[in-house]
């Protein structure tokens, strides 16, 4: 079962593991995906603010955004790979 809410230094920590992915790396707070659940930051959290489950039409934008993220990687890694010789 997964806790109510996970503090930002837990969070950290897990980003640092790689237990957690963030949507975007190198930015903090922002949503991030744990055991298949995205969390994120209320508006109201601050950068100190506690991580709590997305709801389920929020998570759903979030795996779009982390989607379309996956594909421009692949296409620049592609585009890179093409470019050198």
């Amino acid at each position: 079962m997964s806790p109510a809410t996970i503090t930002a230094a837990d969070m950290r920590r897990l980003l640092a593991e790689g237990r957690a992915r963030p949507l975007l790396a190198g930015h903090f707070p922002v949503p991030v995906e744990l055991d298949e659940r995205w969390w994120h930051v209320p508006d109201t959290g601050g950068e100190a603010g506690d991580f709590v489950p997305a709801p389920a039409e929020l998570a759903a934008t979030f795996a779009q955004l982390a989607a379309r993220r996956r594909a421009a990687d692949a296409a620049v890694a592609r585009a890179e790979r093409g470019s050198t010789p």
